[in-house]
Formats: structure tokens, C-alpha cells, sequence
């Protein structure tokens, strides 16, 4: 059993401040493979390099795994204040004068540029992709003596039956709760769009992978029942499919009888006003839609498998709810 402490590095707020799903996730998979874990959340501890010291001292981490959500803000006129890795860098450098820990770097921020990102933070190892399995495999090679690649990744995609459950940290979540008000959980991986602009594909894969309907809301009861969340956002890159996954998500929060207000990112194409109505009695408050243009020619130029006729049809029947 290794002790490893896991930093969440983001510092961004906007639009909104978002809990660090990945880490959770990660933490509850370390668990199950009897790693001992702590969660650490820059952000949450309003930056405050000396709370970070302490813990590191406190727990004394045999591996110390950095999660990055993001390069950059996409903004070109935000200069220096929108590039994200030079943050990281800084906070990793000060870590290795405090721990002789190993430093593993991981995170969809990581997995778009792994060769690169390593070389710049100056890391001792990556994990490209999806955590649940790759990570602790390293961690179990690198204690056994062995000298595994700098980068890991994971041996196949997984099932959705495979994805670990959120291991919540209160602090962190009371944290974003009390400056959002919404926690956040994840229903499928995966998406078989292709606009142009979006890494969703290349990070989760070309196709759903969807979790079981009953455990999505079992993720939420816990929540409600144990953090009292009333406020949910989904971040699949777009939670309605072709399959009534998201429908059977709603019907499950029915049957449970749960009270919870809850949005997602919506593909504003093939949902019914029957749908619609289904969803908005399970707790849906808002849809958040990827239209992205309102000509055809700039849709097609996206990439974007819907016409403008669908978004102003799924528009027409929010506004009718």
C-alpha cells in the first residue's frame, strides 16, 4: 500500500467553479486498490501554499499525482493570465524542494500534448487517458523496482461498468457548493460527434460508454442524502443520446422519488416535447445547448451533425415547457 496525495491544480472561475470530478474518481479507484489517499484542491484552499506544505508533511505522500483540466483559456487576448501550465509548473517545482515523492502528472489537460506537457513541468511520469486502471497499475511497477515508461496509458477503454464512483471530499465539495451551489457527476463517457473545434473524441473516445442508470443515481441519492445537494450539473459532453440513456436517468430519479434540481449539455437535436416534459419532472431546470451558430453554412463549417431547424425546434419546446 502507497500513501498518495492527489492536487487538483486548476485555479479558473469562470464562467463558474467546477469540482474536480477526475480526482474524485481517481481517489475511489486508488481506494479500491488499497492505496492509501489524500485530496488536495488548490482552488479550495484559496491558493495557500503553506496549507499544501502542511499536508505534505502531515501525510508524508510515497507519490504525489497532479490533475490538469486545462492548458489554456482559449481566450488569445487574455495573455500570460490565460495559460494555466505555467501555474502548474511553478506549484510542482515548489513540491519537489518539500517531498522526494515521484510526481506523476495526469488530467485531460495532460492527455491532448502528454510528451510535451511532461517535458515542461519537469514531472517524473504522465498517465494519458482514463485513470481507474493505468495509474494504479504505475504506481504498483514503480514500487515493485521496475522502470515502466514515463508515460502510461491505459491497456483498453473502459466499460462504462468499470468507471470508479466519486470518492467526494466534503471540504471540497462544501467548498464549490457554497460558491456555485452545484455539484457535478459524470453518466457516460465518450462521444460519437465530430465538430471540429472539440477534444471530447479524442480524450473519451468516438463512442458512448455509459454508466448503468442505477448507479448515476446512486451518485446522487449519496449526495443528496449525505452532502444535502440539491443542485446537479452533468458534464458529459452532451448527455442525451440515441439510446434514452438520459431517459432512463430521469425515470430512475422519479422512481427513487428524489428531489434534485439538475442540467447538462444538451445536442439541441431529437428530443421530443414528451422527452422534454420526462426530463423537467425528474429535476431538469436548464438546458445548456451546443448550438454554437445560427447559419447553416457556419453549423456545417463546425462540424455539427444538426440544422439550424433543430435548434430553433428544441428551443421552441423549452420555451413551451
Amino acid at each position: 500500500m502507497s500513501r498518495v496525495l492527489l492536487i487538483s491544480t486548476n485555479l479558473a472561475t469562470t464562467p463558474y467553479v467546477v469540482y474536480p470530478l477526475g480526482m474524485a474518481v481517481i481517489a475511489r479507484a486508488l481506494n479500491d486498490s488499497d492505496h492509501q489517499v489524500e485530496q488536495f484542491d488548490i482552488l479550495a484552499a484559496e491558493n495557500d501554499a503553506e496549507i499544501l506544505k502542511k499536508m505534505i508533511a502531515r501525510f508524508n505522500p510515497d507519490f504525489i499525482c497532479f490533475s490538469l483540466r486545462n492548458i489554456d483559456n482559449t481566450d488569445s487576448l487574455s495573455g500570460d493570465a490565460g495559460w494555466y501550465l505555467e501555474q502548474a509548473r511553478t506549484t510542482i517545482a515548489e513540491i519537489k524542494t518539500l517531498s522526494p515523492a515521484p510526481t506523476i502528472i495526469g488530467g485531460p489537460a495532460f492527455s491532448l500534448m502528454p510528451e510535451a506537457i511532461l517535458e515542461y513541468l519537469e514531472a517524473d511520469y504522465g498517465v494519458v487517458g482514463e485513470g481507474e486502471e493505468a495509474l494504479p497499475r504505475l504506481l504498483d511497477e514503480i514500487r515493485a523496482g521496475k522502470q515502466p515508461p514515463a508515460i502510461a496509458r491505459g491497456i483498453k477503454p473502459l466499460t462504462g461498468e468499470q468507471f470508479a464512483t466519486p470518492q467526494f471530499h466534503p471540504d471540497i465539495l462544501n467548498f464549490y457548493r457554497n460558491r456555485s451551489g452545484i455539484a457535478n457527476l459524470q453518466s457516460k463517457r465518450g462521444c460519437p460527434h465530430h465538430c471540429h473545434y472539440c477534444t471530447y473524441p479524442e480524450l473519451e473516445g468516438h463512442r458512448f460508454r455509459r454508466r448503468p442508470p442505477a448507479t448515476v443515481v446512486d451518485d446522487i441519492e449519496y449526495l443528496i442524502k449525505t452532502h444535502s445537494i440539491d443542485t446537479l450539473f452533468f458534464v458529459d459532453s452532451v448527455f442525451n443520446d440515441n439510446q434514452g440513456h438520459h431517459l432512463a436517468i430521469a425515470e430512475e430519479i422519479l422512481n427513487r422519488n428524489l428531489k434534485i434540481r439538475w442540467s447538462a449539455f444538451f445536442r439541441p437535436a431529437g428530443l421530443s416535447r414528451k422527452d422534454l416534459r420526462l426530463l423537467q419532472r425528474s429535476g431538469l431546470f436548464a438546458v445548456e445547448s451546443g448550438s454554437d451558430a445560427l447559419t447553416e453554412t457556419t453549423l456545417k463549417g463546425l462540424g455539427k451533425s444538426f440544422l439550424l431547424d433543430d435548434i430553433f425546434t428544441t428551443h421552441k419546446l423549452c420555451q413551451e415547457l
